[in-house]
């Protein structure tokens, strides 16, 4: 089993002896750092897949089977599973506790890019999201099934669990093809919700 003492991380690593970790360093390798981690930290659904965190200011305690995590970190190539969707390319930064994370980064799923900024619920059932996003081009049949072709910049508000999201988001798109019909410079209000978009 590796420990800590297996973990280059270039700063400060400190136990107190009621076994409280306190870790401040300029970089971490996740990879390096994932085994460390016990598996039942991680919320259901979510797999930290790698990535480099800088600037980490990390606090973990234990209080009987309880682990409360506390810190800060800035990830650069981050890579992540939630559910079933992989997404990667993540620069940023978190905040986070153990109820709560805190995020402002970009990243990347099934190609598309987006800017994110809001919070992950991790003292729930099923993990809840309150994100903002957007992005300057994106494909939204990358992420979810739409009857219409096209790429489109966006702004979007998405709540609710990964299993059961709801997205509300004001879309431009310069071309859009449904069939054999094509649209130009169509602006919409698009609402997901319930496995069904409305669009208004």
């Amino acid at each position: 089993m590796r420990t800590l003492k297996d973990v280059k991380i270039g700063e400060t690593v400190n136990v107190t002896e009621d076994g409280i970790i306190n870790v401040d360093a300029d970089t971490l390798d996740l990879t390096d750092v994932l085994p460390l981690i016990p598996e039942d930290t991680m919320p259901e659904g979510v797999e930290i897949l790698g990535g480099i965190v800088n600037d980490a200011s990390v606090n973990i305690q234990k209080h009987g089977d309880d682990l409360k995590l506390s810190g800060s970190v800035k990830v650069q190539d981050g890579s992540v599973k939630v559910e079933q969707t992989d997404i990667d390319d993540i620069n940023g930064k978190a905040v986070f506790n153990d109820s709560k994370i805190l995020v402002d980064a970009s990243a990347q799923a099934n190609g598309q890019h987006a800017d994110v900024n809001g919070s992950i619920r991790l003292d729930t059932d099923e993990i809840y999201l309150d994100l903002n996003a957007s992005s300057d081009s994106f494909n939204p049949n990358a992420i979810m099934y739409l009857p219409a072709e096209g790429t489109a910049s966006f702004t979007a508000h998405l709540t609710g669990t990964p299993s059961n999201p709801i997205v509300e988001a004001d879309l431009y798109s310069p071309q859009i093809i449904y069939d054999n019909l094509s649209a130009s410079n169509v602006s919409t209000h698009l609402k997901y919700q319930d496995n069904a978009v409305y669009l208004t």
